[in-house]
């Protein structure tokens, strides 16, 4: 019979993908060092539940081999079947375990040149493998491949190149040719673009193209993965969660750290830009590229530039998507009612040393008695049953639970949606050119009860006047709004994942024969989430408007910058609760957060932000073989930042939680907030000869209002000075 099943799962192989992620993530459970490859078969399909196939005929099912205590299938599998000529492959619940065809492979070496001789440091790959080596400084490689594959020679700076592989297996010459598009590509650094060859820094960059290819709320999820260097995590999967930056690695000890992320030069938040509207993001990863920020850019700096108005008749784009959003991780809980109360009592037998008898009751949640038990286990051979109970001789408990309530399933769905609409104008001539954008991002939230939903309104307005031919006028303005409404527990901002795995009982029911919430539903949250009386709401407002002037004083030699900015945060945060009634007995009403009680709490934020620079940029004609960019200027900077909070107890109506509609008592409002301000002169002196020889100087003369009068001042600077060679232009 399992014959028959590898054959049909060959049959599938080649086109089914894996839906078994958890499946291969369970662990299993030895007793023994040393077992028969039957054996450890049969422990896998008993204590997991998958199906193993195998062709009897192609392994050896007698082979006796080493097993550790406890791993997961997948890592159990790829040694157990290490050296049998066998693999295996997950396909919903079953394991197929397949011959591996043996392919004959011969060894290729040979050159890799360009038209000046031999080229080092190229990769040479074997195209869907993870064959690869690189070149020596010779050029020569060696590579193991079957005859016909496909050979891939790639390096920066070249075209890729690729060869059959045939019966001539050395003494192969592989010439490739120069590809200098992204060598003269350009990259937006500190207060200016360069070409990506007269990069004297660590600066990495991504273009439109990768960020509109992902629908996402946010423009760091769509960058996480694309940039060497750039780490970005988030502490959870809310459309409206920031996240955190890290740019190679540790920042400092204790203190940490995080990036200075500017938009189209002016420091603001990845939450509050349309993606659709970037043009490019660079990371300035080290001390050289950096330096022009001064202290703030010590970890890093995050360059957002918005896309430019294309000149010509108007262009209008739109682009709409629906995304299915899928959890990467899902918890392996027990929701059989008898397995976790098996589970409970060993663990509680274990704990005591079985020095004390079992409760009446499991965290005041569940009743427990051994006749309890005996019918669970009953009423689970005989589905017809009722599996709540009513309960005599208890003082707490009116009721008996049997049941066996996934209650995960229930908080959670498998998936949910996100919409995504875009529109956008473009056009212009010669004298003035215009950008208008618009977007709407929708997002439902990841549980079942609650309601919970993320709307975001993204609005943008770019163009460019020229004023005389040496004075143009560019500005930039933009508005987001966000309104995100999400359930909470009735304790106020208790953890509901937490809860769960309080009070989440697979014993327990949601609800009592009477109606009534349960223990487990009221103290895990459910209850609440499902009544929709305990919520909060976060509602954002971004607003950005930077207007800026170039003077070209001398053509192609000498420019002028100028600008301003002026940036607007409000966010407003509500949070709701009232106490959640249930029952442990008929007739018996209990509330579920009691002691906190109904109220209301809002609070408002308010940032105003506001920045100047002016710089000049030099570039002489110093002739064929040197060049020379000099940047100087001066950038100050200042935000106020001013939060209040009110809240008063005593909802009336719960469906009405206003704070004329409360008869509890008013809390004094709090107020709070920081000022701060910096100012600074920045420069930068970029050189190059014959584009071999490159050397840049940059630093910043930067002050503070952050720290005390004798040290509101400091130098900052690359120590030494950054030079570079390049060899492929040597």
């Amino acid at each position: 019979m399992k014959q028959l099943i590898a054959m049909l799962a060959c049959i599938l192989l080649s086109s089914s993908v894996s839906s078994g992620i958890f499946a291969q993530t369970q662990n299993v459970r030895f007793s023994r060092e040393r077992m028969k490859i039957s054996e450890v078969f049969s422990a896998i399909e008993q204590q997991t539940g998958l199906t193993v196939a195998y062709n009897e005929s192609t392994l050896d099912l007698s082979g006796v081999v080493s097993v550790p205590s406890e791993t997961n299938v997948s890592d159990l599998l790829a040694s157990v079947l290490k050296n049998t000529g066998n693999s295996f492959y997950f396909h919903g619940k079953m394991i197929l375990v397949y011959k591996e065809k043996q392919v004959k492979t011969s060894t290729y070496s040979g050159i890799v040149v360009d038209k000046a001789g031999p080229v080092a440091g190229a990769a040479v790959m074997v195209e869907g493998t993870d064959q690869v080596t690189v070149t020596g400084v010779d050029g020569k490689f060696a590579i193991n491949a079957p005859q016909g594959a496909v050979l891939k020679v790639s390096m920066l700076g070249y075209k890729e190149f690729t060869a059959t592989a045939g019966p001539q297996t050395d003494n192969l010459r592989f010439l490739v040719e120069e590809d200098n598009r992204l060598l003269d590509e350009s990259v937006v650094v500190g207060y200016a673009s360069m070409k990506k060859r007269d990069l004297v820094g660590a600066v990495d960059q991504v273009k439109s193209d990768v960020i509109e290819n992902r629908s996402n709320g946010n423009l760091a999820r769509s960058l996480q993965g694309e940039i060497a260097g750039l780490n970005i995590s988030f502490t959870d999967s809310k459309p409206s969660r920031s996240a955190s930056f890290n740019v190679r690695g540790t920042t400092s000890v204790g203190a940490g750290g995080s990036s200075l992320v500017l938009i189209d030069g002016v420091e603001g938040s990845l939450n509050s830009i349309n993606p659709q509207d970037v043009e490019s993001v660079s990371v300035l990863k080290d001390a050289s590229s950096t330096a022009v920020y001064g202290a703030r850019g010590a970890f890093g700096v995050i360059l957002v530039t918005t896309k430019n108005p294309q000149k010509g008749r108007p262009v209008i784009n739109y682009n709409g998507s629906v995304t299915v959003n899928r959890r990467t991780v899902v918890p392996d809980v027990i929701t059989d009612g008898q397995d976790w109360l098996d589970w409970w009592k060993d663990c509680y037998n274990g704990y005591y040393n079985g020095s004390k008898s079992l409760l009446s009751h499991i965290d005041s949640t569940v009743p427990y008695s051994e006749a309890i038990y005996s019918e669970l286990v009953r009423r689970k051979k005989d589905p017809s049953l009722s599996k709540t109970t009513t309960l005599e001789g208890s003082s707490m408990f009116g009721w008996a639970y049997m049941e066996s309530t996934d209650w995960y399933d229930l908080f959670y769905k498998d998936y949910n949606w996100s919409t995504e609409h875009n529109l956008s104008v473009s056009g212009g001539g010669d004298m003035a050119d215009y950008y208008i954008s618009g977007r709407f991002y929708d997002m439902d939230g990841i549980y079942k009860v609650g309601n919970e939903d993320y709307k975001k309104y993204d609005l943008r307005a770019k163009g460019t006047l020229k004023v005389r031919p040496w004075l143009h006028i560019t500005n930039n303005i933009s508005m987001s709004v966000v309104n995100h409404y999400e359930p909470k527990h009735s304790r106020n901002n208790f953890n509901v994942q937490r809860a769960i795995n309080h009070a989440a009982m697979p014993l327990s029911p949601v609800k009592n024969p009477d109606g009534s919430w349960t223990t487990a539903a009221a103290i895990s949250g459910y209850a609440a989430f499902s009544e929709g009386s305990s919520w909060r709401t976060n509602d954002y407002m971004y607003l950005r408007e930077k207007i800026s002037a170039d003077v070209i004083m001398i053509k192609d030699v000498l420019k002028a910058s100028v600008d301003y900015s002026y940036n607007y945060t409000s966010r407003k945060r509500v949070d709701v609760q009232n106490p959640v009634k249930y029952s442990k007995k008929p007739g018996e009403v209990m509330l579920e957060s009691a002691s906190a009680g109904s109220s209301r709490q809002q609070v408002t934020y308010f940032t105003r932000y506001q920045a100047a620079n002016a710089y000049l940029t030099l570039s002489p004609n110093l002739g064929k073989n040197n060049s020379l960019t000099l940047l100087a200027g001066w950038n100050i900077e200042e935000q106020k930042y001013e939060t209040l909070n009110v809240s008063r107890s005593g909802i009336i109506t719960p469906s009405k939680p206003s704070f004329s509609l409360m008869n509890g008592t008013t809390t004094d409002p709090v107020a709070g907030g920081n000022a701060w301000s910096y100012v600074g002169a920045f420069y930068r002196l970029n050189y190059s000869y014959r584009g071999r020889y490159l050397a840049e100087l940059s630093g910043r003369y930067d002050g503070s209002s952050k720290f005390p009068s004798n040290s509101k001042w400091g130098i900052f600077r690359p120590v030494p000075s950054r030079g570079a060679y390049q060899m492929s232009r040597g």
